[in-house]
Parts: structure tokens; C-alpha cells; sequence
């Protein structure tokens, strides 16, 4: 009777020890791992947990390396088989690692490098400026592709388009047809 009983206490010691695991990975994997991710890319859990399904399938499709080895034994272990030091340790914490620098690099240069370089109010006007710029560089590469598609563009086919020469077209033979340009 008593056998029974400590047996039924060490399967039950098992089965806790094993959701304990199971809870840990969770929260690592699909909490902290996603909700980086999310804060990184669009500021949102929901889209993390996407980016990070998709980095993963990247992962497993690239190259042999150490997170797509890590991520390998991991997915072969099972909810059983669970390694914490290979999922937490290996896995989980250089990505944690590498995503935090991501998150905070960018942060603190804004707050300690760039006011030593220039006052805040010249970084709002330099930043609005630069990115004025680049707009309408942006817009007049689009106006300039519009005009030359509605200019030379018929269907999908170029003609009377010949940006090294100016010289006029060559005659059409007999049996061409004539096309439409506006």
C-alpha cells in the first residue's frame, strides 16, 4: 500500500515537473519571443507571434547553423523530451539577447549620443527636412516612370523609345502594323 502510494507521488512529481517545463517554454516561446519581436517590427504581440512563425520556417529552410540545430533538437524532443537548458539557455537567451539590442541600441543612442550632437530642436528640423527630401526625390522618380510609361508604353511593349540616340525611328516594313501612341 505504501509502494502504491510513493509510486503515485513520483508519477505525479513527474507529471508537475513536466508542465512546469511545458509552462516555461510557453511563456518563452510564445510570450517574450513574439512580444519582442512584435515591439521590434509593428508594435503588437499578434503580428509578433506571425514574424516569429515566419522567421522560424526561414530558419529551418537556411543553412545548417546553431539556432537551426537548436531549433531541430528541440522540435525532435517533444513535450517529453524537453531540454529547458537547450530551449532557455542555448536558444531562448542569445535571441532575447540579440532583439534587445535591437530594441534599446537605437534608444539610447537618441538619448545620450545625438543630444551631445546637436541640441533636440535641430534633430526634429534635420529629421523632418531629411525626410522631406526623400519624399519628394521618391515622388519625382514615380512622376518620371509615369511620364515615360504613358509617353513610350504600349501594352507591354517599348516603342519609339531609344535613350542612347536621338535618332528618329527606323521605317516600318510592309507587313507592320502601325501602333497606337498617344
Amino acid at each position: 500500500m505504501e509502494f502504491m502510494r510513493l509510486q503515485k507521488h513520483n508519477v505525479m512529481k513527474g507529471y508537475i515537473w513536466q508542465g512546469t517545463k511545458a509552462l516555461i517554454a510557453l511563456v518563452v516561446v510564445a510570450v517574450v519571443v513574439p512580444l519582442m519581436v512584435g515591439v521590434l517590427m509593428e508594435l503588437d504581440w499578434a503580428l509578433g507571434v506571425l514574424y516569429t512563425k515566419i522567421m522560424c520556417a526561414l530558419v529551418m529552410m537556411g543553412p545548417n547553423w546553431w539556432l537551426k540545430t537548436n531549433l531541430e533538437h528541440i522540435y525532435l524532443g517533444g513535450v517529453r523530451g524537453l531540454d529547458l537548458n537547450l530551449l532557455v539557455g542555448q536558444t531562448a537567451l542569445p535571441v532575447i539577447a540579440c532583439l534587445g539590442a535591437c530594441l534599446t541600441v537605437p534608444y539610447v543612442t537618441a538619448h545620450t549620443i545625438a543630444p551631445l550632437v546637436a541640441p533636440p530642436t535641430s534633430l526634429v528640423m534635420i529629421t523632418l527636412l531629411s525626410s522631406l527630401i526623400i519624399m519628394q526625390v521618391v515622388q519625382f522618380t514615380r512622376l518620371y516612370e509615369h511620364i515615360k510609361n504613358d509617353k513610350y508604353l504600349v501594352g507591354r511593349r517599348l516603342v519609339n523609345y531609344d535613350h542612347t540616340s536621338s535618332q528618329p525611328p527606323p521605317p516600318l516594313q510592309e507587313n507592320e502594323v502601325t501602333p497606337f501612341v498617344r
